[in-house]
């Protein structure tokens, strides 16, 4: 992506939501031409959210044929373990760039918990900037127009701010 002519890599900003707030969270700690992160709704800890892979049938089901539905997505026992293991907290650390992290108050999915773990992960840094939008109601993927709007405008904001 860095070598596409449109791409000032002087200015890159990522941005995850869920899972892929992990993979940013990783790719920053490894990345530092990342000058700027923004986390929606992250697992900032693989341990603490294993249990939304499914329901009890549906984790019977993952140990029995080593793999399971969840929300129509074949996840594997291999996956299971791996996402245990993940720690984006820690990799969150090991950057130094500004991170935005936003969170529905409502998410079922990803407990808003998460959120206060990546904020003391980036107080970590010290004189890192930090911005923490708690956004009332929403769940996990901000599934409301007017909650999307407020989100997508906050993100903006901190991308033209730190980038």
């Amino acid at each position: 992506m860095l070598r596409q002519p449109a791409v000032d890599a002087g200015r890159v900003g990522v941005i995850g939501l869920s899972m892929g707030g992990a993979v940013a969270c990783h790719l920053a700690a490894g990345e530092a031409r990342v000058r700027s992160l923004a986390l929606w709704s992250a697992v900032a800890n693989g341990t603490d959210v294993v249990g939304v892979v499914g329901s009890p049938d549906s984790l019977k089901h993952l140990v029995k044929h080593g793999w399971a539905d969840r929300m129509g997505n074949k996840v594997s026992a291999k996956f299971v373990r791996e996402f245990e293991a993940m720690r984006p907290a820690s990799d969150l650390k090991r950057s130094r760039c500004p991170v935005f992290i936003a969170h529905g108050a409502a998410d079922e999915t990803v407990p808003v918990a998460q959120a206060d773990l990546f904020e003391a992960a980036a107080r970590a840094t010290r004189g890192r900037r930090i911005e923490k939008l708690i956004v009332p109601f929403a769940n996990h993927t901000y599934a409301n127009l007017a909650l999307e709007a407020r989100l997508i405008k906050a993100t903006v904001a901190w991308f033209r701010q730190t980038l």
